[in-house]
C-alpha cells in the first residue's frame, strides 16, 4: 500500500507544478490598434489633373545621376578638398554616388609639376602635395572622380605623367579622365586660332589617349566637354569611337551674369529649352551608341548672378532639369561650382561649408528618383508647373510636382492607375522665389555637420484617385502606396 500512497503524492505533486506552470505563462501580448492617418488636405488652389502610369515604366534611374563639378585649381587650396572638412565631405555624400568632376576652364591654365609644393611654387601649379591631399578627402567620398587633364599646352608627356599620379594616389575612386575643357571655345579664349575644329580636337584627343590608354588601360575617357553648338559633339564621338565610354556636354540656362535683363523669370521661364537640350543630346548619345552626362552645368554662366542664382527659384529649376535630363535617358548631370560664387550648391563662407538653395533641389531629386522612370499626363495649363514621376520595385509611385508660380497654389487630382492606401510627401520650400535662405526639404534644413534627415509627412487614402496641393513658389515629392 505504501507504494500506492507515494505514487499518488507523486501524481498530484506533478498535476500542481503543472497547473502552476499553466498559471504563470502570461498571456499573449495585445496588438497595438493601427494609427489611423489623417486625410489630406482639401483642395486649395487652381485645379489641374495628373494622371500616373504604373504600368508602363521607364529605364531605371541610376543611382549616380546627381554629380558635382569644380575647377581644377580648387585642389590647389588647401581649405577645400581636405580631409579635414569632415563638413564638406558630408555635404558631397548628401548627394549620393553620384560622380566628382575636376576640370572648368583652369584645367587648361594649370600645369603639372610633378613635385611637392613649396613656398616658390607658382600658383596655377599641380603638385603632388594637391593630390595627395585630394585623394585622400576623396576617401570619404561615396563619389568617384572624373579628372580632367590639360590640353591648351599639348604637352602630353605631363599630361600623361599627371594623370598616372592621380591613378595611383585615388587607386579605384578615379574612374574617367578629360582632355581639356570646352574646345570650342579655345578661338575666344586665346587657347587657339579661330580656325581649330572639331577634327582638330579629335586628333588633339586621340594623341592624348594613344599616350595615356596604354599605360592606364582601366581608365575610362570621356569628351567633349562641349556645349552642343556646331558639330562639336557628333564629330567627337564619331572620331573616337571604340575609345570613350561617355559623351560629356555643357549646358549653362543663360549667361553672362553682367547681363542685367537675366531675372529669376529669365531661369525658370525655359523648361521647352531645357527639354530641347536634353531632346538633342540624347540624340547624339544614342547615334554613338554611348551613354550621356551633362558633366558641367549651371544656371547663370560666369559664376551665377546673385539674387538668381542662389535664389530658392534656382533649386525648384536646378531640380527639374535633372527630371528633364532623366526623362531623356541621361546618365547624370554635374552642377558647376566652388567657393563662395552665386551659383555654386556648397558654398565656402567665412571658413563653414553650407548648403544653397540648388543643393536642396538636388536633394528633392533624390527623394523623388526611385526606381524606373515613370511617365505621366499633367493637364494642359499655362501655369508654370511640372510633373515627373519614378516607379519602385515594390510598386510604390514617387511624383515630384513644381509649382514655379510666384503667387498662384495648384490643387492636383491624382488618378494613379492602382490602389492607394497611403501618401507621403516632402515638400521644398522658401519664403518665396527669390529666398536665399531659410529653405527646407520636408520641414528640414541641412544640419550645420553637413548631415541631412529628411521628414515626410503621410496622408490616408483610399481607392485610385486623391487630391495634392501644390503651394504657389514650391515643390513637392509625395510617395504613394
Amino acid at each position: 500500500m505504501r507504494w500506492k500512497f507515494l505514487a499518488l503524492l507523486l501524481l498530484l505533486s506533478a498535476g500542481s507544478q503543472g497547473c502552476q506552470k499553466e498559471a504563470a505563462s502570461p498571456a499573449p501580448p495585445v496588438p497595438p490598434a493601427p494609427v489611423a492617418l489623417p486625410a489630406l488636405p482639401a483642395a486649395q488652389g487652381a485645379p489641374l489633373t495628373l494622371a500616373l502610369h504604373p504600368g508602363q515604366p521607364g529605364r531605371p534611374l541610376p543611382a549616380n545621376f546627381a554629380g558635382l563639378s569644380f575647377e581644377m585649381g580648387a585642389i590647389t587650396n588647401p581649405a577645400y578638398f581636405n580631409a579635414a572638412n569632415p563638413v564638406f565631405a558630408n555635404l558631397i555624400n548628401g548627394l549620393g554616388p553620384g560622380l566628382l568632376r575636376i576640370g572648368g576652364n583652369s584645367v587648361d591654365r594649370t600645369a603639372w609639376s610633378g613635385q611637392a609644393r613649396r613656398a616658390t611654387t607658382p600658383a596655377d601649379s599641380i603638385t603632388t602635395t594637391d593630390v595627395d591631399r585630394f585623394a585622400a578627402f576623396v576617401q570619404q567620398l561615396s563619389m568617384p572622380v572624373l579628372f580632367g587633364v590639360n590640353l591648351a599646352a599639348r604637352d602630353i608627356p605631363r599630361a600623361t605623367a599627371e594623370i598616372r599620379y592621380v591613378s595611383q594616389a585615388l587607386g579605384p575612386r578615379l574612374v574617367g579622365c578629360e582632355v581639356g575643357n570646352e574646345p570650342n571655345d579655345y578661338h575666344s579664349n586665346g587657347i587657339r586660332t579661330a580656325s581649330y575644329t572639331p577634327g582638330d580636337y579629335v586628333a588633339d584627343f586621340n594623341a592624348y589617349y594613344a599616350a595615356i590608354h596604354p599605360l592606364l588601360p582601366g581608365l575610362a575617357f570621356s569628351g567633349p566637354a562641349t556645349d552642343l553648338s556646331g558639330n562639336w559633339a557628333s564629330t567627337f564621338a564619331a572620331g573616337t569611337a571604340g575609345k570613350i565610354n561617355l559623351l560629356t556636354t555643357h549646358f549653362y540656362e543663360a549667361g553672362p551674369a553682367s547681363n542685367p535683363s537675366i531675372t529669376i523669370a529669365t531661369l525658370i521661364g525655359l523648361p521647352a529649352r531645357d527639354a530641347a537640350m536634353s531632346t538633342t543630346t540624347s540624340a547624339l548619345a544614342q547615334a554613338a551608341n554611348l551613354p550621356y552626362r551633362v558633366a558641367e552645368t549651371n544656371s547663370i554662366y560666369g559664376g551665377g548672378k546673385a539674387g538668381v542664382s542662389n535664389t530658392l527659384a534656382a533649386g525648384l529649376w536646378g531640380a527639374r532639369l535633372m527630371w528633364q535630363l532623366a526623362a531623356h535617358n541621361a546618365a547624370g548631370v554635374n552642377f558647376h561650382g566652388g567657393g563662395n560664387g552665386a551659383y555654386t550648391p556648397i558654398a565656402l563662407v567665412n571658413g563653414q561649408f553650407v548648403a544653397r538653395p540648388l543643393y536642396y533641389g538636388m536633394l528633392l531629386f533624390k527623394a523623388g528618383s526611385q526606381g524606373r522612370y515613370e511617365p505621366v499626363d499633367l493637364s494642359i495649363t499655362a501655369l508654370n508647373v511640372q510633373a515627373f514621376a519614378s516607379l519602385g520595385a515594390d510598386g510604390s509611385q514617387t511624383v515630384t510636382v513644381f509649382n514655379f508660380e510666384s503667387a498662384t497654389p495648384v490643387s492636383l487630382t491624382v488618378a494613379a492607375g492602382q490602389a492607394v492606401s497611403a501618401v507621403a510627401m516632402q515638400r521644398l520650400t522658401g519664403a518665396g522665389l527669390d529666398a536665399t535662405d531659410g529653405i527646407t526639404l520636408g520641414g528640414q534644413a541641412v544640419a550645420a555637420d553637413g548631415t541631412f534627415s529628411p521628414a515626410s509627412t503621410s496622408y490616408g487614402a483610399s481607392g485610385s484617385s486623391f487630391v495634392v496641393n501644390v503651394p504657389a513658389a514650391s515643390a513637392v515629392v509625395f510617395t504613394c502606396k
